[in-house]
Protein backbone atom coordinates (compact mmCIF):
# COMPACT_ATOMS: atom_id res chain seq x y z
CA UNK A 1 0.00 0.00 0.00
CA UNK A 2 2.88 2.32 0.42
CA UNK A 3 3.69 2.11 -3.60
CA UNK A 4 0.58 4.35 -4.10
CA UNK A 5 1.03 7.09 -2.41
CA UNK A 6 4.46 7.37 -4.09
CA UNK A 7 3.01 6.44 -7.30
CA UNK A 8 0.89 9.33 -6.50
CA UNK A 9 3.43 11.62 -5.72
CA UNK A 10 5.72 10.69 -8.89
CA UNK A 11 3.74 12.34 -10.98
CA UNK A 12 3.02 15.57 -8.81
CA UNK A 13 6.98 15.83 -8.95
CA UNK A 14 6.91 17.65 -12.00
CA UNK A 15 4.44 20.25 -10.42
CA UNK A 16 6.34 21.02 -6.79
CA UNK A 17 9.25 18.78 -6.15
CA UNK A 18 9.90 20.71 -3.29
CA UNK A 19 6.78 19.05 -1.61
CA UNK A 20 7.55 15.32 -2.18
CA UNK A 21 7.94 12.92 0.59
CA UNK A 22 12.11 11.93 1.11
CA UNK A 23 11.39 8.04 -0.41
CA UNK A 24 9.40 9.68 -3.22
CA UNK A 25 11.97 12.09 -4.15
CA UNK A 26 14.86 9.53 -4.08
CA UNK A 27 12.50 6.92 -6.05
CA UNK A 28 11.69 9.23 -8.94
CA UNK A 29 15.06 10.39 -9.34
CA UNK A 30 15.98 7.01 -10.00
CA UNK A 31 13.29 7.18 -12.66
CA UNK A 32 13.76 9.47 -14.55
CA UNK A 33 17.16 8.27 -15.96
CA UNK A 34 14.66 5.55 -17.50
CA UNK A 35 11.89 7.69 -18.46
CA UNK A 36 14.39 9.88 -20.58
CA UNK A 37 16.13 7.00 -22.43
CA UNK A 38 13.03 5.14 -23.51
CA UNK A 39 11.58 9.00 -24.74
CA UNK A 40 14.65 8.88 -26.25
CA UNK A 41 14.44 6.03 -27.84
CA UNK A 42 10.81 6.33 -29.03
CA UNK A 43 11.72 9.25 -31.05
CA UNK A 44 14.94 8.88 -32.59
CA UNK A 45 14.62 5.23 -33.60
CA UNK A 46 12.31 6.41 -36.52
CA UNK A 47 14.58 9.06 -37.86
CA UNK A 48 17.16 6.33 -37.99
CA UNK A 49 15.27 3.77 -39.42
CA UNK A 50 15.96 3.56 -43.35
CA UNK A 51 13.18 3.37 -45.90
CA UNK A 52 14.29 0.21 -47.85
CA UNK A 53 13.34 0.08 -51.67
CA UNK A 54 12.42 -3.57 -52.79
CA UNK A 55 14.65 -3.85 -55.47
CA UNK A 56 17.54 -2.81 -53.28
CA UNK A 57 16.29 -6.09 -50.70
CA UNK A 58 15.91 -8.32 -53.47
CA UNK A 59 19.56 -7.49 -54.50
CA UNK A 60 20.77 -8.03 -51.31
CA UNK A 61 18.94 -11.27 -51.14
CA UNK A 62 20.01 -12.56 -54.16
CA UNK A 63 23.53 -11.79 -54.04
CA UNK A 64 25.86 -14.71 -55.62
CA UNK A 65 28.91 -13.96 -53.01
CA UNK A 66 26.47 -14.04 -49.97
CA UNK A 67 24.55 -16.95 -51.11
CA UNK A 68 27.89 -19.07 -51.93
CA UNK A 69 28.45 -18.73 -48.24
CA UNK A 70 25.54 -20.49 -47.31
CA UNK A 71 25.59 -24.05 -46.19
CA UNK A 72 22.96 -26.85 -46.30
CA UNK A 73 20.31 -28.34 -48.41
CA UNK A 74 17.79 -25.87 -47.29
CA UNK A 75 19.74 -23.12 -46.26
CA UNK A 76 18.61 -20.59 -48.88
CA UNK A 77 14.70 -20.54 -47.73
CA UNK A 78 14.66 -17.78 -45.24
CA UNK A 79 16.32 -15.87 -48.17
CA UNK A 80 13.63 -17.23 -50.99
CA UNK A 81 10.92 -16.06 -47.96
CA UNK A 82 12.28 -12.40 -47.91
CA UNK A 83 12.43 -12.60 -51.76
CA UNK A 84 8.58 -13.68 -52.01
CA UNK A 85 7.88 -10.85 -49.80
CA UNK A 86 9.25 -8.14 -50.91
CA UNK A 87 8.52 -9.25 -54.01
CA UNK A 88 4.81 -9.17 -53.37
CA UNK A 89 5.05 -6.00 -51.77
CA UNK A 90 6.30 -4.20 -54.46
CA UNK A 91 3.29 -5.93 -57.05
CA UNK A 92 0.88 -4.55 -54.23
CA UNK A 93 2.74 -0.93 -53.93
CA UNK A 94 2.67 -0.19 -57.84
Amino acid sequence: MTNIPILRTQWLCLLSPASMPEEALSETNNLMPTLFLSLLCLFTLPLLAKDTKPADAVASLTDPAKLATLNGERAANPRLQKCVYWLAYAEERG
